[in-house]
Formats: structure tokens, sequence, C-alpha cells
């Protein structure tokens, strides 16, 4: 019914816009004709005898109001010398006549023949011809007669035949109605191109709603856009759990991710053999580029209309695999392209539809939140924070969400009893190079604190994205080459080890430009289990977790205020003692992965037992 109401609006907008259009295609030529035909119009022409004083009548006729002007040119004779309009005026005298415009009995308009300095004097039909009077161009339509009273003779034309004719004046800005509704109609015009696309995509999806067979199976449907990204252990963690619950999860992803499966990791199905789209593979990157700026300007309609039309065969293959595999429901982690083609699948199959949010998904999501929520049996957000932007900019879903954060295996994270902040203070930053992490203000902290010259100090930095070269020459640049070991993308072992060996783990997060901000990450949790300090800002979600009693949190993030709290947490031996322990207490209370997946497997065990009812 929702595709059908749709289709039926944007048809009805669609019919709008072309008879707009069309409409104003009409009064665009109508304008233009009537410009046209006022410059070739002539209200009068008339001849007298230039030897003699006296006056002459002519039928006037008043046939457009277009005009800013109308202007009397008399015709120089040949042989005449009138080049100018200084010429014109020694040889015609300042004023050598009148002219009265009148309409039955009545005078409408009275006037001196006389020079105009205003108008050029013009060639036309192989004479010159010099401006020596004016009339209204505003009057009514209609017929007039214009009277010329020569107030003596004009030697200066020879006594040849005075020859008068009346022209009306355009300057260009009599052309603005034409522009105007050319304007309007290419719009309208254009208006109706781009609906036409949606017109075409929903009317397909009518007809596919009316012959596509319900889904009536049991199976759950894990549906993420790219797997594996080696940023998103989380997913991995959730996802093995899930299926030890024993839920019928058949796990499947669009594109293939950035790195490669372990052995040990969930088995995910991937639908495309093509490489994900540049705009699929960053979709939680830093946005470079004229295409992405462009993208950003689209309307979330059209771009959600573009991205199922870009992505159609995919779509296909998505609702084969649900039919397949007897899908009931399904499940879509981040509220990108994976939504979209869930939540589409969802409402062509019949089934039931949820998506799981992060803070990404609420503060920079590029297709409306409507239809990606709307239809959705229940969301579920990891913070608090990203939880409180939703209940602000989807109050109509507020009723769906649940708060789960992603936990822990505890058992794999052990507490480590003592950090070493002596003799070599050991920094650590582990995630994404991209704006976001504000790993430019982490070096210029380091700067900072190399130049205080209070102890050793080195600087360990895993993971890569787009600013890796950027990030690389400002090391260079301020001299902290030989500080920083860049270790590229890890394996989550050798993460492990790190965050054993180093003194400190650093979160200099900040929010981007377009609004992007990490939740809690998941490298931040990993360590206050493990008892490493953690020094960061309070961006996005990250109070959830840092705070005064579970590390060093920075309120107003600055190289200075980030430097400080690094010195500040490596001279207080015992109070880092004291906020290890409470870290890891917090922990094990609040992101412990057992309890996070009961949550998570209730929530779909109701979905299909409400299908099922």
């Amino acid at each position: 019914m929702r595709a059908i109401l749709g289709l039926t609006a944007t048809a009805l907008l669609a019919a709008a816009s072309l008879v707009v259009g069309i409409v104003h295609c009409r009064l665009y030529r109508q304008c233009r004709q009537q410009y046209e035909a006022t410059l070739s119009a002539m209200p009068c022409k008339l001849v007298m005898d230039s030897g003699a004083a006296g006056e002459v009548s002519a039928p006037y006729q008043q046939s457009s109001q277009l005009a800013h002007g109308v202007t009397l040119y008399l015709q120089v004779p040949e042989g005449v010398a009138m080049a100018t309009h200084e010429d014109a005026r020694q040889a015609l005298g300042s004023v050598f006549g009148t002219l009265t415009l009148r309409q039955g009995e009545d005078i409408v308009r009275e006037g001196d023949l006389a020079v105009q300095y205003r108008a050029e004097i013009i060639e036309a039909e192989g004479a010159k011809w010099l401006p020596v009077g004016s009339l209204d161009p505003t009057l009514p339509l209609g017929d007039y007669t214009l009277t010329i009273h020569l107030t003596s003779p004009l030697a200066a034309l020879a006594e040849q035949p005075m020859h008068l004719i009346a022209r009306y004046e355009c300057c260009g800005l009599e052309k603005l109605p034409q522009y105007v509704a050319l304007a309007i109609a290419l719009v309208a015009l254009a208006v109706f191109v781009i609906l036409l696309w949606p017109v075409a995509s929903l009317s397909r999806q009518v007809r596919r709603q009316s012959r596509a067979p319900t889904c009536d199976g049991d199976g759950i449907l894990y549906l993420l856009t790219a797997y594996p990204l080696w940023s998103e252990t989380f997913l991995r963690l959730d996802l093995r759990l899930l299926q030890r619950r024993n839920l019928p999860i058949h796990a499947v992803a669009l594109y293939a991710g950035d790195t490669e499966v372990k052995p040990d990791w969930p088995s995910v199905r991937v639908l495309s053999k093509k490489p994900a789209p540049r705009s699929i593979a960053a979709r939680r990157s830093a946005k470079f580029g004229i295409r992405a700026t462009l993208a950003r300007l689209l309307p979330k309609w059209l771009r959600a209309q573009w991205s199922l039309r870009r992505h159609r065969d995919l779509l296909q293959s998505l609702l084969e695999e649900c039919r397949e595999k007897r899908i009931g429901h399904i499940h879509a982690e981040f509220a990108d392209l994976a939504a979209l083609l869930g939540t589409e699948a969802a409402r062509q199959l019949g089934c039931t539809f949820s998506v799981g949010i992060h803070a990404f998904d609420i503060h920079a999501c590029k297709f409306p939140l409507r239809r990606l929520f709307g239809d959705a049996s229940f969301i579920t957000v990891c913070n608090e924070a990203a939880a409180e932007a939703f209940r602000e900019r989807c109050p109509w879903a507020a009723d769906r969400l649940h708060v789960i954060y992603h936990g822990l295996e505890l058992k794999q994270w052990p507490y480590v009893e003592r950090i070493e902040c002596e003799p070599c203070l050991k920094l650590l930053f582990v995630g994404r190079l991209v704006p976001k992490k504000g790993v430019s203000i982490l070096l210029k902290a380091l700067s900072l604190i190399v130049s205080k010259d209070l102890q050793a100090v080195q600087l360990t930095i895993i993971g890569d994205g787009p600013l890796g070269t950027t990030l690389r020459r400002q090391a260079e640049r301020d001299g902290l080459s030989n500080l920083i070991r860049w270790k590229g993308v890890l394996d989550q072992d050798a993460v492990k080890e790190h965050l054993r060996q180093s003194s400190c783990l650093c979160v200099p997060s900040i929010v981007d430009a377009d609004g992007d901000r990490d939740g809690i990450p998941n490298v931040v949790t990993e360590a206050m289990a493990t008892g490493l300090p953690v020094v960061g800002s309070q961006a996005g979600s990250l109070p959830e977790a840092l705070t005064a009693e579970t590390g060093w949190p920075v309120a107003d993030l600055t190289p200075e205020s980030l430097a400080d709290a690094i010195l500040e947490m490596a001279s207080q031996p015992d109070e880092r003692e004291r906020r290890r322990k409470s870290a890891r207490q917090h922990i094990e209370y609040r992101f412990n992965a057992k309890k996070s997946i009961e949550s998570r497997g209730k929530l779909f065990e109701q979905a299909l037992n409400r299908r099922r009812t």
C-alpha cells in the first residue's frame, strides 16, 4: 500500500511538473513573439513639407506596452550634414516644432520637436534617422492621432519632404519575462525528468510486490554491507555469540571487506564478486573529492532511489538468497546500503526487519531515516549518546529503540597487574586514520611532551586510512619520525599484545565536518578490561566509558590539554592503579558480552514469535 501511495503521489507530482513546463514553454514563446513584434512595430509614419510652417496629422496605433520608450525619428536627407546630435541641433535649432497626441478630442500628450540626445542616430532602410521627439510608452492600447506642427521652415533640409516615423525603444530588460518563463519551464521539465526515475522504480516495485511470493520461513538474515572489516571486531563477536545461541542465523555481506577472513571468524556469505565501490569501502571514513561533495548535496530520497537503481542486481541476489534460505526476518547492521537494501527486500518479501545503528548512522546518515526505520520491528543502538540523538531525530520510532552495548568476552582480556611508565612512556593509538579519530592532535601533543624533556616517550600507531600519508608528513615536519612506530593494520592478537606492553591508550577523537563521531571504540573497552590507562576526549559516546573514575577524560580537547593529561597519568602511580581497577570493574558490569548477547538474542526471538503468531 505504501508503494502504491508513493507511486500515485510521485506520478501526480511528475504530471504537475510536466503541465507547468508546457505552460511556461508556451508563455516563453508568446513573450518572445511579443518582444520581436515590439521591435519591428512602427506606431506612426507621416510625411510633411519642410519648406513652410504648418501642421500635419497621421494615425498613431499603440500596440505594445512592453517597451520603455517611444521615439519619433526624422529622416536625414542625402547630402545634409547631420553626423552628430550637435550638428543637427545647430542646423535645426533647439526647438523647431511641437507634437500633440489625441484620442478623439482629448489631448493625451504634448511635447516639443527637438534633437533628443538620449537616443542614438540610427540607420534603417538605407537612410539615417535623427531622434527629434519622445512619446509615452505606457499609453493604453488603442488608436490615437499624432499631429506635428512645424513652427518655421527648415532650411537645413533644403526644402525636401520631412519623413517622420515612431519606433518603440527596448533596452534588453524587456526580455526578462522571456527569461523567467524559460527558467521556470526548464526547472519544471527537469523535475519531471528526475521524477520519471522514482515513478519507474516504484511502478516496478508495485509489480514485483503483486507477484512476489511472501517468505514464510523462520530464518534470520544477518546483513552486513562489507565483511570482514578490520575495525569491526565487535560485529564479529556479536555474530559468533548469536550463532552459539542456536538461532537460525544466516550471515550475508553485500561485498567483501578490507581484510582476509581468519579461521576462527564467523562464516559469512558474500553476494557480490565485484570489489566494493569506493563509496561503500569508505562509508565511515573521510569523504573527499568532487563526487562525494556532489553526492552530499543531493536530497536523501534521491540518493536512496539512486542507490536502489545502482544496486538493483545486488537486491535481486538478496531476494533470491532470502527465498532459498526461507528467511522470515532481516537484520541489517549500520544504517547504510545494507539497511536500505534490507528494508526494501523485507517490503517485497513481506518479512520483518530490524537494524542496528551506531554513531555514524544518526549524525551522518545519507538515506531518509523514516525509510530505514519506519517499518523496523526493533532498532538496537550501542550507546546512550547515539540513542538520545536517535530519539530527537526519530521520535516516532523511540518506542522500538533498545540500547545494548557491544561487550567483550572477559576471559579473552585478562587484567594486567602492573603498568610501567618509566623509563619510557609508551603511548598507543589504535584505529582508522580518518578525521574523526583526531590523530593530528595526538601528534601535536606528542611534540609538546617531547619539548618538556621530562622523560623518554614513544608512540605506536596501529591502523591505516586515507589520512595516513598526511599524518606521516606531519610527523616528519615536526621531527617526530624517530619517536613513532607505524604498524599499519594488525590482527587482534597483535593488538592485544601491544595493549599489554603499552603505558597508555590515547583516544583523541573529535566530531568531523560531516558530523561523524565515535561511539565507544572497541579498543577503549579492551584497554580498560586489561587495565591499560586510557586518556581521551569526550567526543561522541566516550563519556559512557571514559570518566574521571575509569581514566583521564579531556573535556576541552587541545594538544596542550591532551599532553597535560598524559603527563598527569604518568606522574601519579597510585591514582593510576586506582583508576585501572575501577575501569575493569566498569567493563565487567556494563560491557559483558554474555549479558549483551542475551538481550540481542531475545529481540530476535520475540520478532520471530510475533511473526509466527
